[in-house]
């Protein structure tokens, strides 16, 4: 996978050498990112990388545990916090879900459908789903409620003492003294 992935650079700064003068004309920049993943038979794991325009890359690995392209900045944080190297599959299917809706609901250029892929060393094969805003809709409700409920449960100190009135405290059912 590493020549692999080393191929796949170079012929990508091929074709930005190739269309650099006519992007430039239309003001556009060279701006494919690319996941490139798989196993091959000698491999005894699978791997992952980012391939970034300029073409260098980086695998997904220990220290960075997923890889992303497209727009990230309000989902990436639900990723950093609760995604390891050792998440089980389901729990990280879960978070990736979770990042993508806390991206879709404060990006306007990001939206449904969400496109899924594992790859299965039991079995050496890929598994694809596709999913819509009604296929989610579960996960979604309990979500919104759950973080809202979460922030209600919070504990109110350093907070309530020196920013609310005593009055706002007590109607919270939560009085400070």
């Amino acid at each position: 996978m590493f020549d692999t992935v080393e191929a796949f650079a170079k012929h990508l700064l091929h074709v930005a050498e190739q269309d650099r003068t006519a992007l430039a004309a239309s003001e556009l920049d060279f701006n494919l990112h690319a996941l490139v993943g798989g196993m091959l038979a000698e491999d005894n794991r699978p791997h992952a990388y980012l391939v970034y325009p300029e073409g260098n890359w980086i695998e997904v690995d220990e220290r960075s545990c997923y890889l992303t392209i497209g727009s990230v900045p309000y989902g990436k944080p639900v990723l950093d916090r609760a995604l390891r190297h050792d998440t089980d599959l389901r729990t990280a299917l879960k978070l990736a879900y979770l990042s993508f809706d806390s991206m879709r609901a404060s990006a306007v250029d990001v939206g449904f459908p969400i496109d899924v892929a594992t790859f299965s060393l039991s079995d050496q094969r890929w598994h694809e789903a596709q999913y819509d805003y009604d296929d989610v809709r579960e996960q979604r409700t309990w979500w919104n409620d759950g973080i809202t409920k979460l922030a209600r449960a919070m504990p109110d100190e350093p907070f309530a003492e020196r920013l609310l009135l005593p009055s706002l405290s007590l109607v919270s059912g939560r009085g400070s003294g």
